[in-house]
């Protein structure tokens, strides 16, 4: 276990449980806040229990079991009993090796699990700047032939009763089974909490990609009158937002393609997914930065 702390923020990662933070706290109130959902203080954690963990080389679901190629297919495998078909990528359910610790500054590897038949190196660093929390997820292809890679980062937001939301999409898919494909819808024309405008989060359980983003988002709590602002570079065109209905957190997941965007036909532009030739590389940064409460 690793940890990273300055005046402003406390965070903690566990590399050999897929590279992920088991909570990270803001300091500067009276008592530490948990931004995310704090995991069990366990020696082994389902990923599912971490509050944050990396998406790659995809994210969601392979609704196929398969990676498309340029000459074919790749076959995936079930890589969780809970889900009949292979989900996030390996990397999160993969044990990662610190290559640079300093106080400020933690960089992870991982290189792909060979039941992937992907060839590729990621690096996650977790970096503090004074007031901002930065995580940067990187992925090589390190193959011999041109590749489709996808990243993400899927964090668990603490949910308190006044919890409210703002960020900015222009369409939504609900949520895809595995025999249909569904066609989005303009954001505006459903209840869907990214309509630019604060929403309080939904008591029902949403589970929906969404395109159109502009890559920022901005999380209210009005418990400790502090608003969380979330960039990510490049900006991310795609989020996943979920939230369970009854639970303590929600998932604001920034994604760099469309969930099924490996089986779906474009709908007026490209999903997201890009080809990396060998030796190329795609990255993802989220920048935390939190703002006094101007309510």
């Amino acid at each position: 276990m690793l940890t990273l702390s300055n005046d402003f923020w406390a965070a903690t990662i566990l590399p050999a449980q897929g590279g992920g933070l088991t909570r990270l706290d803001w300091l500067a109130v009276g008592t530490p806040f948990p931004v995310l959902r704090p995991a069990p203080e366990e020696a082994t954690l389902d990923p599912n229990q971490l509050a944050c963990f990396p998406l790659v080389p995809w994210s969601n679901r392979l609704w196929g079991h398969a990676l498309p190629m340029e000459d074919g297919c790749i076959a995936v495998p079930q890589n969780w009993c809970a889900e009949p078909y292979p989900i996030h990528g390996d990397a999160w359910r993969s044990a990662w090796q610190p290559v640079a610790v300093t106080a400020q500054r933690i960089i992870l590897q991982h290189d792909a699990q060979p039941w992937l038949a992907l060839p590729y190196q990621a690096l996650m660093s977790y970096t503090l700047t004074g007031e901002q929390f930065h995580c940067q997820l990187t992925a090589l292809n390190t193959g011999q032939r041109r590749a489709p890679f996808g990243l993400g980062l899927h964090p668990f937001f603490k949910r308190t009763p006044g919890t409210r939301i703002r960020a900015r999409t222009r369409h939504v898919w609900p949520p895809i089974t595995s025999h249909s494909s569904c066609r989005c819808i303009p954001t505006d024309s459903c209840n869907f909490p990214a309509n630019g405008q604060w929403q309080p989060l939904p008591e029902q359980t949403l589970d929906h990609c969404a395109g159109g983003w502009d890559g920022r988002a901005h999380i209210h709590w009005p418990e400790i009158r502090k608003t969380l602002s979330i960039d990510t570079w490049p900006p991310a065109r795609f989020m996943v937002l979920y939230t369970p209905s009854g639970a303590d957190f929600f998932c604001l997941e920034p994604v760099t393609h469309a969930n099924d965007a490996h089986r779906k036909q474009p709908e007026g532009g490209d999903l997201g997914l890009v080809w990396l030739a060998p030796g190329q590389h795609l990255s993802l940064e989220m920048t935390f930065q939190m703002q006094d409460d101007h309510f």
